[in-house]
């Protein structure tokens, strides 16, 4: 009986999921139709022709395959914060990424940030386009990595979403200040998420499953890949449906997930 219902209800978070996506499509569908003129506000860095494969088209969305491929963010991000994936929660348990609804909800409200963000990224191809896409990259690993720090009881759940909340300020504003560094700083992000990891698993008796870590991994590097082999037009079809950059993003949509699994898998047996 027990777990008849625990497979209702995540079939239940699954349909809201979906719903939310379908949502968050059809809002995205109608901000599509607005008239605007891109070419009148500040361009990306990466103009007038390192911009990724796709060919620009007219009108609010310029390059198509790379704006709507970010649904998948939106998607993961629903249902790591409905809780349609991974093992069930446990009411007062202490495996916060799990158990907690306030920093799951969190989580997958990250993911659904850096596909909005990156979706009016490939859409208006703007420095605040930019901005927003950047944000959103760095919002995963930052919240990782204070994760360790909150999974160690070295922080609040309180403090974990000021301090979280803070680094991101301050993150963007050295993106506006120093932009040309985006890609290094995301590279020190990534880094600082591995060596909290590492200590969190060195210090405390931490079992997950490392299945869904090392596949995670493995799906992020081949995301970076083809990420390259797009940018650099190794990989390039400009009109085509079928974009690089649009892969890269349903690559990086799963390695959230992978990740979120394995932290989800979690056995609590801290000392």
């Amino acid at each position: 009986m027990g777990a008849a219902r625990r497979q209702g209800g995540r079939g239940r978070a699954l349909a809201w999921s979906l719903l939310g996506t379908l949502a968050c499509a059809g809002a995205l569908a109608l901000v599509s139709q607005t008239p605007v003129a891109w070419e009148r506000w500040a361009p990306a860095s990466c103009m007038p022709a390192s911009c990724f494969c796709e060919e620009f088209r007219d009108g609010f969305v310029r390059q198509p395959a790379n704006t709507w491929s970010n649904l998948c963010f939106v998607l993961v991000g629903c249902m790591i914060a409905s809780a349609a994936v991974g093992p069930s929660a446990v009411a007062g348990g202490r495996v916060l990424l799990r158990d907690n609804p306030l920093v799951r909800g969190l989580l997958g409200g990250a993911a659904i940030a850096l596909g909005c963000g990156s979706w009016l990224y490939h859409s208006s191809m703007t420095f605040v386009g930019q901005w927003l896409d950047v944000m959103g990259m760095y919002v995963i690993p930052t919240f990782l990595t204070l994760y360790s720090f909150l999974r160690a009881g070295a922080l609040s759940v309180r403090a974990f979403v000021v301090s979280w909340v803070a680094l991101l300020t301050l993150i963007g504003y050295g993106l506006v200040v120093v932009p040309t560094l985006r890609r290094e700083g995301f590279a020190l992000a990534v880094l600082t998420l591995i060596v909290a990891e590492l200590w969190v698993r060195r210090r405390y008796a931490v079992a997950r499953a490392g299945v869904y870590l090392v596949a995670g991994a493995a799906t992020l590097a081949t995301a970076f890949g083809i990420w390259y082999l797009d940018l650099s037009g190794t990989l390039c079809s400009p009109t085509s449906p079928l974009q690089g950059h649009a892969l890269w993003h349903l690559l990086c949509a799963a390695s959230i997930l992978l990740v979120y699994l394995y932290y989800a898998s979690e056995a609590d047996a801290r000392s």
